[in-house]
């Protein structure tokens, strides 16, 4: 054990923030609306200490930019993928080359720390590793895109020598148009026979780049600090417990479906018998606590708190200055990491003012966009069945989608405040925990504790003064 510690040391001690080569993949619409933000809080540190960082899109302004014979929307991104390898091969010789997305915060300090325990003389396919489904079947590993991914050297080789294949993968195994009309056998390896997997989203690079990886039988590991679900910083980062410090403090080289995983229902992900989208699966990477570095600034799959995600990136390049951080997820229906430091100061949470305006869950009926409103103090519940209602349907399933979205937005309005708890010494002596949720009332929250533990009046009225003067914004239900 002690001979392989000190290998890895030695790895690590080799690679240098210079030796990792990144693409930002970007499209004409959005470039000056997305860019700026993320060269002030990375790209352009990143260049001024020597490290090559090339923004790919259709059309270029300047000279860090290279312009590529793809389309300008989302259905341009496989190309532009494709085409990055390319021109960092050509305008870069380093040990890994990363593609991340124009909503994509990287720490380069931090992902190179990550990257080094690797081999980069071996072919590795390094990302917030999901694991693609059908029939139950384990068919690839595919890294999520918004938090992007990184090959090495000799990764990248093969997919500049065989980008031809890639292309005719995303060509033939997409379904434009959201419609699959015959089968289309993908191999699984190269030269090899087909299996039929089909994707009813053309646009699916990630997905396709995972299967082009594993025909070429490169090896794909993670997460490497790649982080596909958003980081929050608004609730603040308090210190790290012990058992988050350590996790945090591990580099693991093939930390993929592991237990902590989770389970997403991929909307561009169907079997060979196109079945319902739930009966093709993707179980995500280890989702235990680590280091953040390559960090999606959106939600997994896009929604309407996406804009609220990328405002946060002034918050979260704050964060990172001076401090070690740790992500620890925040599990369904949430699905972002929470912050806690590691070594620094830690970082209070940003508080409300007054109750935020209520936000619009959007949903479509009958072929027409709609919304309902949902207000920082509503019951999310009621909020689903009214939308459910709206799109004529009272059955669970609905109900439950619609919950899930009322409680990721409530969640935002109130900035992902953290739960405000207190214990509380029973008369027998022991003692309990009351915890006031955002949203909540806690004027009901107390009333319910001291009706459930027997508590005295002037108990009652000190836990309820107690929490009167620990939230400045707080609902009170009439």
């Amino acid at each position: 054990m002690r001979v392989l510690a000190a290998a890895a040391a030695t790895v690590a001690a080799a690679l240098d923030v210079q030796d990792v080569a990144y693409a930002v993949i970007t499209s004409s619409p959005v470039a000056k609306e997305r860019l700026p933000p993320l060269e002030e809080a990375w790209i352009t540190p990143a260049r001024a200490r020597g490290i090559t960082v090339l923004t790919i899109s259709d059309a270029c302004d300047d000279r860090h930019c290279v312009a590529v014979a793809c389309e300008a929307s989302q259905a341009g991104v496989p190309c532009k993928t494709g085409r990055a390898f390319v021109e960092l091969r050509k305008r870069a010789t380093a040990k890994w080359y990363a593609r991340v997305m124009d909503d994509t915060f990287v720490d380069v300090d931090t992902l190179a720390w990550h990257l080094a325990v690797y081999d980069e003389t071996k072919p590795y396919y390094v990302g917030d590793m999901a694991i693609a489904y059908a029939d139950q079947e384990e068919r690839f590993r595919f890294a999520w895109g918004g938090a992007g991914w990184a090959l090495s050297a000799p990764a990248a080789e093969l997919t500049v020598q065989h980008l031809d294949f890639y292309f005719y993968l995303v060509e033939t195994t997409g379904c434009p148009a959201q419609t699959c009309n015959a089968n289309t056998s993908w191999p699984a390896h190269y030269h090899s026979g087909g299996r039929g997997l089909r994707l009813n989203n053309a646009h699916a690079d990630d997905v396709v780049f995972g299967l082009f990886m594993s025909a070429l039988n490169v090896e794909a590991v993670g997460p490497a600090g790649f982080q596909q679900t958003p980081l929050d910083i608004l609730g603040g980062a308090p210190p790290c417990s012990s058992a988050e410090m350590e996790a945090a403090l591990m580099r693991e080289p093939s930390c993929v479906g592991g237990a902590a995983g989770r389970v997403h229902a991929l909307g561009a992900f169907f079997d060979d018998n196109l079945a319902q989208t739930a009966s093709a699966v993707a179980t995500s990477s280890c989702r235990g606590a680590q280091r953040p570095a390559s960090i999606h600034l959106g939600e997994e799959t896009g929604g309407p708190l996406n804009k609220l995600w990328r405002a946060q990136l002034p918050h979260l390049t704050e964060a990172f200055r001076g401090r070690m951080l740790a992500s620890v997820p925040r599990g369904s229906p949430f699905h972002y990491g929470r912050l806690c430091v590691v070594e620094g100061a830690p970082i209070e949470p940003t508080e409300l003012e007054a109750l935020p305006e209520p936000l619009p869950l959007p949903f479509e009926s009958g072929g027409v966009e709609d919304s309902i409103q949902v207000g920082a103090c509503d019951d999310p519940g009621q909020v689903a069945r009214r939308a459910c209602g709206a799109l004529g349907r009272d059955d669970d399933a609905c109900v439950d989608q619609m919950r899930a979205m009322a409680m990721r937005i409530k969640d935002a309005l109130w900035n992902h405040r953290r739960p405000v708890s207190a214990e509380v010494t029973l008369g027998d002596g022991s003692t309990t925990t009351v915890v006031v949720e955002a949203g909540e009332d806690p004027t009901a929250v107390v009333a319910a504790a001291c009706l459930g533990h027997d508590l005295s009046g002037d108990d009652c009225a000190t836990l309820r003064d107690w929490f009167d003067s620990s939230l400045y914004v707080m609902c009170e239900m009439n």
